[in-house]
């Protein structure tokens, strides 16, 4: 039998548990539950032939920029069952990925690759570097703690025009932004500045306003990392914005 891929349904969501645990053991399964909570589960494109051999989710995201949104899919933990590895499942079901994210109207579908290795895999795939993420040192002791509802009406009004920020729906961010703050991570905050402290404190992350100068994007001191690819889809000003600018990621559940 030939090997399908298509789009999850709700019966399929106990052999995309067990998968995801196989394959992510770090993730307590409480974590996953509350994932699928969130998400629906046609949210995942499976590969099958009878059973589940890999899988991936394409969830709901834009790119911001100059009060544009473009709309944008963010993959999310993408695996293959380790019986069935090397043998080009998981490539082909990319490339039904990104079909399937054209037809949702998604101009680019972007991911946090987990090390160097998938880094150069998803390369050969075709993805592009290019999107980041920016803190700054201990930044986020210049604010006090604040809600994760108001830290994302914050960054939404603080965050710059002329850089264009990747992200999760405001639902999504929600949902990781409480998972890190279950985590240890704090939102820290006022009138004019908003960021994210790290567990050790010694990190401020995806920070902005008056506390950081202009923003964290471009102002002396920050850090920049490389952290998420992109793959262009279709014909968009979105490919030709990022041509020329880096792109910048908030809090994506993979940093």
């Amino acid at each position: 039998m030939d090997i399908g891929f298509r789009q999850a349904t709700p019966d399929d969501v106990s052999a995309m548990v067990a998968l995801w645990k196989l394959c992510f053991p770090e993730d307590d399964e409480a974590f996953i539950h509350r994932f699928f909570a969130e998400f629906p589960a046609e949210c995942g494109l499976v590969a099958c032939k009878g059973d589940l051999l890999a899988m991936l989710f394409l969830l709901p995201a834009a790119v911001v920029y100059r009060d544009k949104q473009y709309p944008v899919r963010y993959l999310y933990a993408g695996c293959t069952h380790p019986a069935y590895r090397n043998r080009g499942i998981y490539t082909r079901l990319l490339s039904f990925a990104a079909e399937q994210a054209a037809l949702l109207g998604a101009r680019a579908i972007y991911l946090h690759p987990a090390s160097d290795s998938l880094v150069e895999y998803y390369k050969r795939c075709g993805y592009r570097s290019g999107i980041g993420e920016w803190g700054m040192d201990g930044t986020g002791r210049n604010g006090t703690d604040i809600s994760a509802e108001d830290y994302v009406l914050k960054r939404a009004a603080l965050a710059p025009s002329d850089t264009p920020v990747w992200q999760l729906s405001d639902e999504g961010n929600l949902f990781f932004l409480r998972e890190m703050l279950a985590d240890g991570w704090s939102t820290m905050g006022n009138e004019f500045f908003c960021g994210l402290l790290s567990q050790d404190g010694n990190y401020g992350y995806d920070c902005h306003g008056a506390a950081c100068g202009k923003s964290a994007v471009g102002v002396s001191g920050t850090e920049f990392r490389n952290t998420a690819m992109w793959l262009p889809i279709g014909d968009s000003p979105l490919h030709t914005i990022m041509d020329t600018k880096r792109g910048y990621t908030a809090f994506l559940g993979d940093i």
